[in-house]
């Protein structure tokens, strides 16, 4: 996977195969929008991704590192959760057997070209809960 992107100044160097990708590579995989697949197969890696972590860290020794981890990432992400909380939902999304599903949301077009942001399609929001 070869790609630069000037307009986010993202350069992409991948080799294929199966193989461990460090942080910057994972972000690369992941930001990745090839011309013809586009935003499908995007969604596809990032799953996968997803995935591949939640398998991960589901190792026994990868579970003792997690309230570290937690507190280490803490200071990056927004939350109002816990992190008793955030500890509890992760126990429940690594248990043997748990899968997560993915959603897409529908966004109205962008307003003009260089748009950044979209908004949601109201009408066609589903309910986030079962």
């Amino acid at each position: 996977m070869a790609y630069t992107d000037q307009s986010q100044k993202l350069t992409i160097a991948l080799q294929g195969g199966l193989q461990q990708l460090n942080g910057t590579q994972v972000e690369q995989y992941l930001r990745f929008r090839d011309p013809i697949n586009g935003e499908e197969r995007r969604r596809d890696r990032q799953e996968q991704a997803v995935a591949t972590l939640l398998r991960q860290m589901g190792q026994a020794a990868q579970l003792k590192r997690l309230p570290s981890l937690i507190a280490e990432l803490r200071p990056q992400v927004d939350t109002n959760l816990s992190p008793q909380e955030v500890l509890s939902l992760m126990a429940v999304a690594l248990q043997p057997g748990q899968s997560v599903q993915f959603q897409s949301l529908s966004l109205r077009p962008a307003l003009n070209a260089k748009a950044s942001m979209r908004e949601l399609e109201e009408q066609r929001l589903q309910p986030r809960w079962p």
